[in-house]
């Protein structure tokens, strides 16, 4: 579908990230009172960049088969040099690059669904045991008392804004987390990296 038929329909409510001094951890808050989660500082996608923040900002609905209709968000990855970066550059200024890329909500199902099979399948270890405990969960889907108006109550504007924060909040989650990253390393640039479908 061509990109001159989607129709943005929603502007990103504010989230920041606080650099908390005391234990060098990231803090995501909002304005909509959605609890804070706290990660590492950032995580390490190769030897020349970490995860610095994500973003996830626009919504546009799509027409799928059938005259569906589906939401599909923006991505925005910011990377951050590495300390190694900085140090072979001799401290010359180096670009934050940024990467972008579209998902719809079953994306963003199976990409947590893949990240918690990862993690199981490298062991019972107390260690992996928290971890799966630190994965945040993704925003609920569309309760079943409305399931009956599905295309009307999953387009809803304030449903809309939950949804994108609550998006924005795993992802931050899984890849500000150095431990997640570590292990899952693979399955996140995977998911970056898929083209999102156009239909379905």
């Amino acid at each position: 579908m061509s990109i001159q038929n989607k129709i943005k329909i929603l502007a990103p409510e504010p989230i920041t990230l606080l650099q908390n001094e005391e234990n060098n951890e990231l803090q995501i808050s909002s304005l909509s009172g959605i609890p804070r989660r706290k990660h590492r500082a950032n995580s390490s996608v190769n030897d020349n960049f970490n995860f610095s923040k994500i973003n996830v900002t626009d919504c546009t609905i799509l027409k799928g088969d059938n005259n569906s209709r589906f939401a599909m968000w923006k991505i925005t990855i910011v990377l951050q040099p590495s300390e190694m970066l900085i140090e072979r550059t001799k401290n010359a200024q180096v670009a934050c690059p940024q990467v972008q890329t579209f998902k719809r909500y079953s994306d963003f199902v199976i990409f947590r669904n893949k990240i918690v099979s990862k993690i199981m399948n490298n062991g019972e270890t107390p260690e992996n045991i928290l971890l799966l405990s630190k994965i945040p969960k993704l925003p609920p889907k569309i309760p079943w008392y409305e399931i009956w108006q599905y295309q009307k109550a999953n387009y809803n504007k304030k449903w809309l804004i939950e949804r994108r924060i609550g998006l924005e909040n795993f992802l931050n989650g899984i890849m500000l987390n150095q431990n997640i990253v570590q292990i899952c390393r693979s399955e996140i640039l995977r998911f970056l990296e898929d083209p999102a479908p156009e239909s379905t």
